[in-house]
């Protein structure tokens, strides 16, 4: 599902409006939509064909696009859920050192 969406909003990318958003994002945004779809891809292709010879060459494919995806994180939107991810963990610290004392 995550190969259709990505490809579906890839294609809506391209033929929206370009006034409806910052031209100066789009091909980051656009970078991010392929590189989710890379991810995607490469891991349905190791889950079906990892049990071929085709695994030494998909693993380190897949284990790169995703270690790229990680090091773009901080430079797109989805750094967000990385905020939220630190600010739900420091919350339930601060509740648990609260009813400690």
């Amino acid at each position: 599902m995550l190969c259709i969406g990505t490809a579906g909003l890839a294609v809506l990318k391209t033929k929206a409006d370009p006034n409806l958003g910052a031209a100066k994002v789009w091909a980051g945004e656009m970078a991010f939509i392929v590189l989710l779809f890379a991810v995607s891809a490469s891991g349905l292709a190791l889950y079906w064909l990892g049990d071929s010879d085709l695994i030494d060459v998909l693993l380190p494919l897949h284990l790169a696009v995703v270690f790229t995806l990680f090091l773009m994180m901080p430079y797109s939107k989805m750094v967000h859920g990385f905020y939220r991810l630190a600010a739900l963990t420091r919350d339930a610290a601060d509740v648990r050192l609260k009813s400690v004392k």
